[in-house]
Formats: structure tokens, C-alpha cells, sequence
């Protein structure tokens, strides 16, 4: 895992400006706003619902490599794998990270950085996937 850990804040550190630093690895961050969509049963995705408002701390904390969203029922998830950064269709920075939550359920997370600078931060389950907004807070 510790050869992961390297690599995600490599990664992190491109997307999202911040610097490396030797002490405590954690990062916060803040939602502005949220959208969401589901798999429905006939096999087809919903499109994204409309933007809602969104106040969630969000840390990242790089030493056991996990990510802690602090919503009504918090979400955790540790990493256990990643991908290298690529450029998406529209021209936005991403990198994949493989997790397992706290229920024991498995996904990915995306982090993107949009061509006009936006952060966003994706969960993405087999049936359902949401976005968030961010906002790094110092």
C-alpha cells in the first residue's frame, strides 16, 4: 500500500496544487455543490440532476490513505489502488483511485480538475455515482 501512497500524492499534488510537505499528510477541503445519478433497472443511467448546494468537509489524509467526506452519514474510503492521471473527452485532468467504504462496499473515486480550473471529486458505485464541488480550505 505504502507504494501507492507515494503516487497518490504525487498525483493529488498535481491536480490540486498542493505541496508536499514531511510532516502529517492531510488534506481539507470543502463542497460548494452536489449531483448525483442511478442506474436504473433497465441498464441505462439517469442523466446528472440538477446542482444542489453542498457544505461538506471533506479530508484526505495521504499516512493511512483514506478519504473522509463528513456528510449527514459520514463516508469513508480507503484506498487500495490507483490509476495514472489521464485527459478526459473535455479536456479535464483525472486519476482514478479504487476503494473499499465503510460498509465494505467497493468503488472508485475520481479527482478532476475541469479546463476552467473547477476541482471536482466523484464516487462511483456500480449503480449509482455522485460529484462534488470543491474547494481546497487552508
Amino acid at each position: 500500500m505504502r507504494k501507492y501512497l507515494f503516487t497518490f500524492l504525487l498525483m493529488f499534488t498535481m491536480l490540486f496544487g498542493t505541496s508536499i510537505e514531511s510532516n502529517a499528510q492531510t488534506y481539507t477541503y470543502r463542497s460548494f455543490q452536489f449531483s448525483y445519478k442511478q442506474l436504473l433497472d433497465n441498464g441505462h443511467w439517469t442523466n446528472w440532476s440538477k446542482w444542489e448546494d453542498s457544505n461538506l468537509l471533506i479530508t484526505i489524509n495521504y499516512d493511512d490513505d483514506v478519504i473522509n467526506i463528513y456528510s449527514q452519514m459520514p463516508q469513508k474510503y480507503v484506498i487500495v489502488s490507483h490509476s495514472d492521471s489521464y485527459t478526459d473527452e473535455s479536456g479535464g485532468r483525472q486519476v482514478r483511485f479504487n476503494f473499499i467504504d465503510q460498509d465494505g462496499d467497493k468503488g472508485t473515486i475520481r479527482f478532476r480538475i475541469e479546463k476552467n480550473g473547477n476541482s471536482q471529486l466523484y464516487i462511483d458505485f456500480a449503480d449509482i455515482m455522485w460529484v462534488y464541488n470543491v474547494r481546497k480550505i487552508e
